[in-house]
């Protein structure tokens, strides 16, 4: 079994809470067997791509930057990875 964690984010200002628990939370799970796909909207003073460089050496994690479009485009982008994976 392939899993892919998707993630999709957007405005995670100042700490980075919200990407910065899931990915704790991802982290510290017992079962190791997954990667991780975060999909980033880039929005003013967003701090995903700092919370997610400290997280790279405990996660198998990539980033795709989503230029345009609003959520469900975002899903889009994790499904179109997520055809060789169990989602």
């Amino acid at each position: 079994m392939r899993v892919l964690v998707g993630v999709p984010t957007y405005n995670n200002s100042r700490f980075g809470y919200s990407i910065r628990r899931t990915l704790e939370s991802l982290a510290s799970q017992s079962f190791r067997d997954f990667r991780v796909l975060v999909v980033y909207k880039p929005s003013p003073g967003d701090r995903t791509l700092d919370v997610v460089d400290e997280f790279r050496d405990k996660l198998d994690i990539e980033v795709k930057i989503q230029s345009d479009g609003y959520f469900e485009e975002a899903l889009n982008m994790i499904y179109e990875v997520a055809k060789d994976y169990d989602i």
